[in-house]
């Protein structure tokens, strides 16, 4: 067993269990079950510590907000907490804003109304059905009402609104205000993580999206040709990424990523 490896697995571990671990006592088979049960405690204590952070990044934003009605803030945090945590979600999860965040977290400086883009994220996908346009409308609509039930100033709320439903395209203008661009360069950010991350990444996107739909090999039909066309105006674009930051940092990886997983529905397209 690798050293890294041994470390990371051994971590928080009985000394005698984990010397018999190490010394190969315990023999393969129950290795493997230990490993696999230390896996799975490792998984459901990150999703915990996962929606404690979105709580707690929740409850950030009715602080600048000065929310005092405190049955409006636990029946709000109760919506995104539900929401991000249903079932048939595999990607747009509260994994997928926590990632978010930590970019967040990583250029909050340079953002000119922070709290307003934290909104952003905490409601961008609230609701999500597999429909273009319709989910990111309705997103905009429940964090219309949110934002009534706090009051939010007018303005905001239409600022962040308008936000939200741009993630329908993920495109804005050069001449967009700068958190509006972080914000969707934050949301965009997972087409440039190395390959093993971006695929895991569209391989849950269509787990996700399947399971909103029916119709077995006709969704595979169809993924396999509409996905490719999605990529492709993507790759047409002149930059991906609205922020020159997100530029330098992803904007090549992202183009290859994407050309990668065109090839793949390339290939499963000629088996039809």
């Amino acid at each position: 067993m690798p050293e890294e490896s041994a470390a990371m697995i051994t971590q928080g571990m009985p000394s005698k269990r984990k010397q018999e671990l190490l010394s190969g006592e315990l023999g393969s088979e129950k290795v493997d079950a230990i490993i696999r049960h230390m896996a799975r405690q490792a998984a459901s204590a990150h999703v915990v510590h996962v929606e404690k952070d979105i709580k707690e990044r929740f409850e950030q934003c009715c602080k600048v907000l000065n929310v005092k009605d405190q049955q409006v803030k636990d029946k709000w945090q109760q919506i995104i907490i539900d929401n991000y945590s249903a079932k048939r979600r595999v990607y747009h999860t509260l994994k997928h804003i926590y990632d978010m965040f930590k970019l967040f977290d990583q250029y909050k400086h340079a953002l000119e109304n922070s709290n307003l883009v934290a909104v952003a994220i905490l409601f961008h996908d609230l609701v999500y059905e597999g429909r273009n346009r319709e989910d990111e409308e309705k997103s905009a609509q429940e964090l219309r009402r949110f934002g009534a039930e706090v009051g939010m100033p007018s303005a905001d709320i239409d600022e962040v609104a308008r936000w939200i439903e741009l993630t329908a395209t993920h495109q804005v203008e050069s001449n967009e205000c700068k958190d509006c661009k972080f914000f969707m360069d934050f949301d965009m950010a997972v087409l440039g993580l190395p390959w093993l991350q971006y695929r895991e990444y569209f391989l849950n996107v269509k787990k996700e999206y399947q399971g909103l739909k029916s119709g077995g090999w006709l969704f595979s039909l169809f993924w396999a040709f509409g996905r490719p066309k999605a990529m492709g105006k993507l790759l047409q674009v002149e930059h991906i990424y609205a922020t020159p930051a997100f530029r330098e940092r992803y904007e090549a990886r992202a183009r290859d990523n994407l050309a990668k997983e065109m090839n793949i529905w390339w290939w499963t397209k000629t088996l039809w």
